[in-house]
């Protein structure tokens, strides 16, 4: 699948029920499904970068499996370092956006009180799609640094 084969059920499911209130299962499965949309997406920067984008020479399924235990951090720091700029804006927005979509993915997947609105959740949408545009336009060369930062653990001082 491809990011935008996300972004699209993500709409689908937000237009659903559009007569009335929506429902909060539907609401909180589409803004799982944008954010998984942004997470596809620096699987597929990873892949392409490090390992080439050409399906046989990689598992799409192995990078994925080995970048869901990549920590949130890479792209906070990514975001607030505020001693140097470490990649060009594009990369930036991504790495902001990819943060705060995890974090009302998180409220919508695992708190039960959490509501959010079709507004809401058409916004997240709106983001995400913008923000993989930026990424998938980015210099190649700044992709492939993006990728190198993203799957490298963190080392200790």
């Amino acid at each position: 699948m491809q990011p935008r084969d996300f972004i699209t059920t993500a709409r689908i499911l937000a237009s659903e029920d559009s007569q009335g209130k929506p429902r909060q299962t539907i609401l909180k499965m589409a803004v799982s499904t944008t954010y998984y949309a942004m997470f596809n997406a620096l699987c597929s920067n990873c892949a392409d970068s490090l390992i080439g984008r050409t399906r046989k020479n990689r598992s799409q399924r192995g990078l994925a499996t080995g970048l869901s235990n990549c920590r949130t951090w890479l792209c906070q720091e990514t975001v607030f370092r505020n001693d140097i700029k470490c990649f060009p804006d594009d990369i930036q927005e991504f790495a902001k956006k990819f943060v705060d979509l995890q974090e009302i993915r998180h409220k919508a997947d695992y708190d039960p009180h959490y509501s959010i609105s079709r507004s809401t959740v058409l916004f997240a949408i709106d983001t995400a799609e913008i923000a993989i545009k930026q990424l998938e336009s980015a210099d190649r060369k700044d992709l492939k640094e993006f990728a190198v930062w993203t799957v490298m653990k963190k080392r200790a001082a």
